[in-house]
């Protein structure tokens, strides 16, 4: 079976004691409107956090000197029962040290309009994907236990 590799990314930084994600607006390649976590496919041969540091680097314009890697979530292979094609998906918590003010989308990525850094309570409300929102509760109450 043939699959796709995709890396997404939950990014954090801690204010006032809290954690705040960093969410993108973004155009699905099903023209679907939606909220979600930065996400992205390798370009060539490269690690998955050699991926997300250049991607997000690309994506947000945030130094990847200044992300520090603190846990690869999970790791899952999506099927398709209709096809021979799969999915491998993985995701990835990040810690972002600097300001989370100082970040600016890139110009060249035309599918992402706007973002934002979030609580929890307002993440849950806009993030579609039920795993997705489920990662950002399991890694908030990590985050907050420590």
């Amino acid at each position: 079976m043939a699959y796709v590799e995709s890396f997404w990314w939950i990014i954090y930084v801690m204010e006032e004691g809290k954690p705040y994600f960093l969410v993108l607006k973004r155009q699905a390649m099903s023209k679907k409107i939606e909220w979600t976590a930065p996400k992205w496919k390798p370009k060539w041969i490269e690690n998955p956090v050699e991926t997300a540091k250049r991607e997000i680097q690309e994506e947000t314009n945030i130094n990847s000197k200044l992300l520090v890697e603190k846990w690869k979530l999970w790791d899952f292979l999506i099927s398709f029962s209709d096809t021979d094609f799969a999915k491998k998906v993985t995701y990835f918590l990040f810690e972002y040290k600097w300001n989370k003010n100082n970040i600016k989308i890139s110009d060249s990525e035309w599918y992402v309009w706007v973002y934002n850094w979030l609580p929890i309570n307002k993440i849950i409300n806009l993030i579609e994907y039920k795993t997705l929102r489920e990662l950002y509760r399991k890694w908030y109450q990590q985050i907050v236990s420590k």
